[in-house]
């Protein structure tokens, strides 16, 4: 057998944390669950087979000989320990791609732009098991559902009426709407299988089983997020919160990092600046929204505003006379609301950045 190029397709902090939920799941070492997380999470499927042939005896489809459980156990722990064999895939360039060549436009590609990927996506996933509730991957012994079921399923599903069969024929087509209420609808749905079993009948290849929600749901995240970034697609779907699925807006690095950090510090039910930063990253907020978005941070900021006087001193006012007369909080005749979407987006980001200093402040008081 060759050696294996190590090299990951997915993100190593993504592989990491599958492989310690399996671990931790299971009281005996899952070879089994390992091995094709090794085949999923890897670019060379000899990184899998290499590990199959220090598996038990159930790995009984190679004629490579095998030791025993503990030496896979051995070998995949120091494959974990080992950074230079968890290296992020790179594809490599060749001189189309390194002298900006293009293919013409009249080039046999069956879809274009993130619309035509994203179904691609799903129909990768139903043949790996990722949609076994919605579409299931094609079995010859399976009663496998119709588009029209499929599609009553979804419409039911996103309250907008669909056709599956026609929408993946011509993902071009399908309205911009119907398109992110999939990309949304197909995360709910996305389960990874752990296992499988080889069923050769009637050209099937695998059975899969062994569902889990939160590692598909991560995975599709990961993946759908990645379509969107290539496309230049400014939104994403959210990690954590009332958010957890949906798509909402994304921003340049710093304030996209000021915005997850507290979302992530906020995860009660109702949390203010949590429901806040969800309305104002929403897709297409309005500006009204924006502004209610705006009052329920300047509420967090007037309950806690005696220690914005301490740090701030008479610099506190200047926040609160933008909260004041600007018409968010108020509605009497002194208030400037001449104002668009870039002078509302600046109000936000400045408070809550204040929100995040006022958290920063606190936790180095308590010794945090």
């Amino acid at each position: 057998m060759a050696e294996p190029t190590y090299a990951l397709s997915w993100p190593r902090e993504l592989f990491e944390w599958e492989a310690k939920r399996i671990l931790d799941a299971d009281s005996e070492f899952p070879a089994d669950k390992i091995a094709f997380l090794l085949e999923e999470a890897f670019e060379d499927a000899d990184v899998a087979e290499q590990f199959r042939r220090m598996g038990p005896a159930s790995f009984i489809w190679t004629s490579e000989p095998h030791t025993n459980d503990s030496s896979a156990q051995e070998w995949f722990t120091a494959l974990l320990n080992d950074k230079r064999r968890l290296r992020s895939f790179q594809p490599p360039r060749y001189w189309a791609q390194r002298n900006n060549v293009h293919q013409p436009d009249d080039s046999n590609e069956p879809f274009t732009g993130f619309a035509g990927h994203f179904f691609d996506l799903v129909k990768n996933l139903s043949e790996t098991g990722y949609t076994p509730k919605v579409m299931p991957k094609w079995c010859p012994d399976s009663d496998n559902p119709s588009d029209e079921w499929i599609s009553r399923k979804i419409s039911s599903a996103i309250r907008i009426p669909v056709v599956w069969g026609e929408l993946a024929q011509c993902p071009e087509a399908v309205s911009e709407d119907v398109l992110y209420s999939l990309v949304e609808y197909f995360h709910d749905q996305a389960q990874r299988p752990q296992i499988f079993s080889t069923h050769s009948y009637g050209g099937c290849g695998r059975d899969y089983s062994d569902y889990d929600a939160t590692a598909g749901r991560t995975i599709y995240r990961w993946r759908v997020n990645q379509l969107l970034r290539d496309h230049n697609v400014p939104l994403r779907l959210a990690a954590r919160g009332d958010e957890l699925g949906r798509l909402v807006r994304e921003f340049s690095p710093p304030l996209q990092d000021l915005v997850e950090s507290q979302v992530a510090a906020r995860n009660e039910p109702g949390e203010e600046v949590a429901h806040a930063i969800g309305d104002f990253r929403s897709r297409g907020a309005s500006l009204v929204v924006k502004r209610a978005a705006i009052t329920l941070i300047a509420s967090n900021l007037e309950a806690r505003r005696q220690t914005l006087k301490v740090h701030l001193k008479k610099d506190e006012q200047d926040l609160f006379n933008i909260a004041n007369n600007f018409q968010l909080r108020h509605r009497n005749v002194g208030q400037k609301e001449d104002y668009g979407h870039e002078f509302a987006d600046w109000i936000f980001w400045n408070f809550l950045s204040a929100v995040e200093l006022l958290d920063a402040l606190e936790r180095r008081g308590s010794g945090d």
